[in-house]
C-alpha cells in the first residue's frame, strides 16, 4: 500500500521543489511539493483497499490470467480493451496492483469536480485528433507527461478504442500507446507495451464474474528510423488489436454470440478453466461457421430449438446447472442470517437496482451500481449507527452495530451466490417437472443434442469437402 500512496502522492505534479517545500503553482499546474504530497497522501491512504472491498462486493469472482507477465517495477504502457468505461479503471487498478495514470478523453474532465478527482487518481486527458491546432497542443502536452511517467518507471494505461461500445470483440484501435511508446524508446529508454483483455460474464450484473488476462510483453529498447515510424506505429498497432482480441471470449457477430452462449454448459462460469473452455467453445464455432455450414446449420438449428423450450419453461440457463455439494452445505448454514441481512439491505439494494436501472447504455450500468450502492449503503449503515447509539446512548455500540450488519451483508452475498449457482435452478427445474414432464423431458433430449454437435472437430480441408458434399446429396 506504500508504494500506492507514494505513487499516488508523486503523480504528474512536475519536479520536486526541495525536500520540504510548500506547494506552488507555476504556469497553471501544482509543483510537487512536500506540503501537496504528505495531503494527498493522507487523503488516499486507504482507497486501496476500498477499490478491493468495492470489487469484492460487486463482484462475485475476479480472476488475473499470466500476472507474472506483468512487470511489478518500471516503466510500461499498458493497452486494454474498454468494455464497461469506468469499471474496467477499478478492475485493472486492483488486479494488477500497480498504480496506473490512465489516458481519458478531455470531456470527461467535466464538471471541475470530476476533473479534480480524475488528476488527483493520476489520469491524462485526451483530445479528439478533429477537434482542430489547440486540440493537438493539448495532445502533445498530454505525450510530454506521460514521457515523464514513464522516465519514472510508471505505468501509463490506453483504451485504444476510445469508448465503450462492445464487450464481445475489440474495435478499431487507435496509435496513441504505440507513439507513446516508440517516443520513450526515442529517448533511449526501454519501455513494455503489454496487451491486457477484460472479459465479464455479464457487464450489467450484480455479483458477475470477470476475468483479466495479460498478454506476452514486447520491449522496446530503441525506436526505429524515422523514415519507418509510421509503419511501426501501425504494425505496433496492429499486434495489440490481435494481442487483445485472443485474451477474450471473441464473439464479433451477434449470431455467433448467442449461440455459444447457449451452447456452453450450464456449469461453466468465467474462471479459469472454464474461461478456457468457453474461449475454445467460441473458436469452435467460429471455425464451423467458416468451414462447416452444414454442421454450423445443424448446430444452429438444435440451438433454437433448445432456447425456444428453455424459454417456455421460463428457465435461464443458469437454472439447468447442478449444485454442488458445497452450494448446498453453504445454503443450508447461512440460510438464516443471511435472510436477516438480505431484509435489512433490501431497502438501499432496490434503490441501487433503480439507479442502473435508469442507465441504457450497458457499459455504464456497471459503475452507476457501484456509485449508488456507495452512496445508499453508507448512508444506511450511519442511519443505523446513528439509530442505535441514541437507542442505547452508546456511540461504540452504534459504530459495532454497523459494523455487524455490515459483516452480515457479506454473508448474504456469499448465501446469495450459492444460492444462485444451482440450487434455485435446480429446485425451479424439479418443480417444473412436475407440472411439464414432457417439455422437460424435450428440454434433455435437445441439450444431448445440442452437445453433440458441438462436439464438431476440425478435419482437414479435402476430407472435410468431401464430407459437405456427402452431407449435400
Amino acid at each position: 500500500m506504500g508504494t500506492w500512496v507514494n505513487q499516488l502522492g508523486s503523480r504528474d505534479l512536475g519536479p520536486p521543489a526541495g525536500p520540504r517545500a510548500p506547494a506552488m503553482r507555476q504556469n497553471g499546474r501544482w509543483h510537487d511539493g512536500w506540503a501537496v504530497r504528505s495531503v494527498v497522501g493522507l487523503l488516499f491512504a486507504p482507497m486501496p483497499w476500498l477499490m478491493r472491498a468495492i470489487v469484492a462486493c460487486h463482484f462475485r469472482r475476479l480472476r488475473l490470467r499470466h500476472g507474472p507477465r506483468f512487470p511489478r517495477r518500471g516503466p510500461v504502457v499498458l493497452v486494454a480493451n474498454h468494455p464497461a468505461t469506468w469499471t474496467d479503471v477499478l478492475v485493472l487498478d486492483v488486479a494488477l496492483g500497480r498504480k496506473l495514470h490512465f489516458l481519458a478523453h478531455e470531456s470527461l474532465f467535466r464538471p471541475l469536480p470530476r476533473a479534480w478527482v480524475l488528476r488527483l487518481f493520476g489520469a491524462l486527458p485526451v483530445a479528439s485528433v478533429g477537434d482542430g491546432p489547440a486540440a493537438a497542443a493539448r495532445n502533445a502536452e498530454t505525450f510530454r507527461r506521460c514521457a515523464e511517467l514513464l522516465a519514472r518507471g510508471e505505468v501509463v494505461a490506453v483504451f485504444p478504442e476510445g469508448v465503450s461500445v462492445v464487450d464481445r470483440s475489440v474495435g478499431r484501435l487507435r496509435t496513441g500507446a504505440a507513439r507513446i511508446a516508440l517516443d520513450h524508446a526515442a529517448r533511449g529508454g526501454t519501455v513494455s507495451l503489454i496487451p491486457v483483455g477484460l472479459h465479464y460474464a455479464d457487464r450489467t450484473a450484480f455479483r458477475a464474474d470477470v476475468v483479466v488476462s495479460v498478454g506476452r510483453p514486447v520491449r522496446l529498447s530503441e525506436a526505429p528510423p524515422e523514415a519507418e515510424r509510421a509503419a511501426w506505429i501501425e504494425r505496433l498497432t496492429s499486434w495489440a488489436g490481435a494481442s487483445i482480441a485472443a485474451l477474450i471470449v471473441e464473439l464479433p457477430r451477434p449470431s455467433l454470440r448467442w449461440l455459444v452462449e447457449e451452447s456452453a454448459s450450464p456449469e461453466d462460469s468465467v474462471d479459469g478453466a472454464a474461461f478456457e473452455r468457453l474461449r475454445r467453445l467460441a473458436r469452435r464455432i467460429a471455425r464451423m461457421q467458416a468451414c462447416a455450414p452444414l454442421a454450423f446449420a445443424e448446430c444452429s438449428r438444435h440451438a433454437r430449438r433448445h432456447r425456444r423450450v428453455r424459454e417456455r419453461l421460463g428457465l435461464a440457463p443458469a437454472d439447468l446447472a447442478s449444485p454442488s455439494p458445497r452450494s448446498l452445505v453453504i445454503v443450508a448454514l447461512l440460510a438464516p442470517p443471511s435472510l436477516v441481512a438480505r431484509a435489512f439491505h433490501a431497502l438501499p439494494a432496490s434503490w441501487t437496482a433503480r439507479v442502473a436501472a435508469r442507465y441504457v447504455e450497458p457499459a455504464r450500468v456497471g459503475m452507476a451500481r457501484i456509485v449508488a450502492s456507495l452512496v445508499f449503503f453508507t448512508c444506511w449503515y450511519a442511519a443505523a449507527a446513528i439509530v442505535v447509539a441514541r437507542l442505547t446512548e452508546s456511540a461504540g455500540i452504534g459504530v459495532a452495530s454497523a459494523l455487524a450488519v455490515a459483516v452480515l451483508g457479506g454473508v448474504a452475498l456469499a448465501w446469495g451466490d450459492a444460492w444462485s449457482r444451482g440450487v434455485r435452478g435446480a429446485l425451479r427445474l424439479r418443480a417444473i417437472e412436475r407440472r411439464h414432464p414432457r417439455l422437460v423431458e424435450r428440454l434433455r433430449r435437445e441439450r444431448e443434442a445440442l452437445t453433440s454437435a458441438v462436439a464438431w472437430r476440425e478435419r482437414p480441408a479435402a476430407a472435410q469437402r468431401a464430407l459437405e458434399h456427402a452431407e449435400s446429396r
